[in-house]
């Protein structure tokens, strides 16, 4: 944590202190990563003695029972609470004392739902004498609370950078020698904000000489910069008008199988039902079919010596033996990975969301009968399991197996909104 070594830092911390202890209002403090929020919020943190404190880091896709455990557990660490109550009933339920007051402060605030937000903001409206002080990068925008208190953090002035700088080298009884011009080139080429005013006088006492230096060497690589971007500007120039202008030679391409090598008859995509009836009772060897809206796909690996099974709007014939799967497996589409695409309509149920994908692997074990997904987001993975019609049928299955109790109902379009990285598709295994 940052100490306040300002003046301006230490008066806004006061005022902080103030607006907690006497305002009825949501306190927020806003500011871009690195302009002090956290060290100016824990250095208040540490003047509130009086105060029953709970902080909590909100990292993204935390559950409303992960949010209430860790509240909860800080305000009251032997009280008996039911995650499954909202914060509000919690606190109805036990009633702490009202002699001593609460203050909860929530970093990275924008990582919250709306309704997780709200249930916190509800809080403060209790009888019980509790402030809440929100710190996020950005206002989301779904917040339209009009009575906040707004701390918000600007990059500092050019003075206050150089009495940050000068500080932070006295408190490490560091003495270098540079000039005010190459202090106020690098100061100006920071953002401005505390921490990497900072990093840069660390950076100066570790390393004196390539601090006085950085100045050209900055130059001489944006030099380089630009000379390579000229460079490959002229060179796309010069050479695209060509290739567009060169002739393609006949040879270049793979001769084409013409009509005495191989005559296959033309294969419609759209399949009468009788004609599909007709192939799946036949006594002859199987193609794989999977059927999708009115079309048939059909699975089907060429072979030099074998024929291709034909399929045409008269039906379906299979001239070479196809081997059938392995017993107890299900396919469930035949597509290739890389086109493997997750539902637009519907529910489905998200039963994990971890940052290690080995820590799903027990829950897709026990998942084996059911068909689910795993996806990747904001470099968490998140295991979804079933797709239904609509929310109802969802909580019918939720509630049908005891692992999926505290599963979340997720409309697959919310699914698709986070444009996610499709990891697996599993079907489900037929039940022996």
């Amino acid at each position: 944590m940052q100490d306040l070594l300002l003046p301006e830092q230490l008066q806004l911390k006061e005022r902080l202190l103030h607006a907690i202890r006497y305002s009825l209002q949501t306190v927020v403090i806003e500011g871009a990563q690195g302009s002090g929020k956290t060290s100016l919020a824990k250095q208040a943190l540490e003047s509130l003695d009086e105060y029953n404190q709970a902080w909590l880091q909100c990292p993204k896709h935390m559950t409303d029972k992960e949010l209430r455990q860790k509240v909860l557990f800080q305000w009251y660490s032997n009280a008996l609470y039911d995650d499954q109550l909202t914060l509000e009933q919690n606190l109805l339920a036990h009633p702490p004392s009202r002699l001593q007051r609460h203050v909860i402060f929530l970093d990275d605030a924008d990582n919250l739902t709306h309704s997780q937000l709200l249930e916190l903001l509800r809080l403060a409206q209790t009888d019980i004498a509790i402030a809440v002080v929100l710190l996020w990068s950005k206002r989301p925008s779904f917040f339209n609370v009009s009575s906040e208190l707004i701390f918000k953090l600007e990059p500092l002035a050019l003075a206050q950078r150089k009495l940050l700088f000068e500080q932070t080298l006295k408190n490490a009884n560091a003495e270098i020698d540079y000039t005010e011009d190459l202090l106020e080139f690098r100061l100006k080429n920071t953002s401005g904000f505390p921490a990497d005013i900072i990093f840069l006088a660390k950076e100066a006492i570790a390393n004196p000489e390539g601090f006085k230096q950085r100045k050209g060497r900055l130059i001489a690589s944006m030099l380089i910069s630009v000379t390579l971007i000229i460079v490959i500007m002229v060179s796309a120039w010069l050479i695209l008008p060509r290739l567009s202008q060169q002739p393609i030679a006949e040879q270049q391409f793979a001769k084409p199988i013409v009509a005495a090598e191989f005559k296959p008859e033309v294969i419609s995509t759209s399949v009468n039902s009788k004609a599909i009836d007709t192939a799946i009772n036949s006594t002859e060897p199987k193609l794989s079919i999977a059927a999708e809206s009115g079309s048939v796909k059909a699975d089907v690996e060429p072979m030099l010596t074998e024929t291709v099974a034909q399929v045409t709007d008269k039906g379906l014939a299979a001239e070479r033996p196809i081997p059938e799967p392995a017993k107890g497996a299900v396919k469930l589409m035949v597509e290739p990975q890389s086109k493997i695409s997750l539902p637009r309509n519907g529910y489905t149920l998200q039963l994990a969301a971890v940052k290690e994908l080995k820590s799903l692997q027990p829950l897709m074990s026990s998942m084996q009968y059911q068909q689910h997904w795993v996806i990747k987001t904001n470099q968490i993975y998140i295991l979804l399991v079933g797709h239904v019609a609509d929310s109802a049928t969802a909580n019918k299955l939720k509630q049908s197996d005891p692992n999926m109790k505290s599963a979340w109902i997720r409309p697959w379009s919310k699914v698709v909104e986070l444009q996610p990285e499709i990891i697996s598709e599993t079907a489900p295994r037929a039940k022996l």
